[in-house]
């Protein structure tokens, strides 16, 4: 037998204590190691977005303080993973195959309309005595590999207008026409379109937030269209290409009486029809 699979499981490793902040266009806060583990290529992951903090000894802490508009921004399930693990160059053995298999797992239990509230990412090579490898001579090998991950709570000040990432307000699909896929960073699709609903009153689970505008930044790809709801004339208004902030009445008018805001995304039925 040269290769074996076995699963065990291990109570009472500690965890990775943290509280973070967002205020000012800034995410910050101090993470604490609780457990007996180095972590190394430690990482935040929020909404659509993934940022690198360094390492994190076992009992140490670590300072964070990001700026939202400088995190990366991703451009899809595959460029996300490659950001946090690099892709071996064409020809060569691929050394960080357990590292990618172990990442895919993590990711996908992340499969939720969206990422909300921030999860921590690191790695480690302590064994945690869980297995021994018994060989002949001496030739075992034992990569001890764990990736740590962990949920931890954000916060926000109170009384403030504050600027939320687009990509952690809560969400969820109500009709989809066509073919799309869904991932933990967004969706992609690949015909139709997608209607989207938004909380107005509650646009963050468990927080005591609601949403008084909404930015829409110029859009810079043609692939698809934009639309939203007017609840006050029952009809779908498309979304300049320029770009657009609402606030005050007009928001009024695009949030139902439960305040319920509607988003329509279809793929350009012109650039379409020019493909074909």
């Amino acid at each position: 037998m040269r290769q074996a699979r076995a699963t065990a499981l291990r109570d009472n490793i500690g965890h990775v204590e943290g509280q973070l902040e967002m205020d000012n266009g800034r995410i910050f806060g101090t993470l604490n190691n609780h457990t007996s583990m180095n972590l190394r290529d430690c990482r935040i992951v929020l909404g659509g977005r993934s940022f690198a903090l360094g390492d994190l000894p076992a009992g140490g802490s670590l300072q964070v303080d990001q700026a939202i508009s400088k995190w990366p921004v991703s451009i899809g399930p595959n460029q996300y993973r490659m950001d946090i693990i690099p892709q071996p160059k064409p020809g060569e053995r691929d050394e960080l195959i357990r590292e990618r298999q172990m990442l895919d797992v993590a990711l996908n239990t992340l499969q939720s309309d969206s990422i909300t509230q921030p999860v921590f990412l690191g790695w480690t090579e302590n064994p945690l005595d869980m297995f021994e490898i018994i060989a002949a001579q001496k030739k075992e090998i034992d990569y001890g590999l764990a990736l740590v991950k962990q949920e931890l709570a954000l916060q926000f000040p109170g009384d403030k207008v504050i600027e939320l990432p687009s990509d952690i307000v809560n969400h969820r699909i109500i009709e989809a026409r066509g073919a799309y896929n869904k991932n933990a960073m967004g969706y992609t699709i690949y015909e139709g379109s997608l209607t989207i609903s938004l909380d107005l009153d509650r646009p963050l689970p468990n927080q005591s937030l609601r949403v008084v505008a909404l930015d829409f930044p110029r859009q810079e790809s043609s692939m698809v269209v934009m639309k939203i709801y007017d609840w006050q004339d029952n009809r779908w208004v498309d979304l300049p290409v320029e770009g657009l902030t609402i606030s005050g009445q007009e928001l009024k008018n695009y949030g139902s009486q439960t305040g319920e805001l509607r988003l329509q995304v279809e793929k350009n039925p012109v650039m379409v029809s020019q493909i074909k």
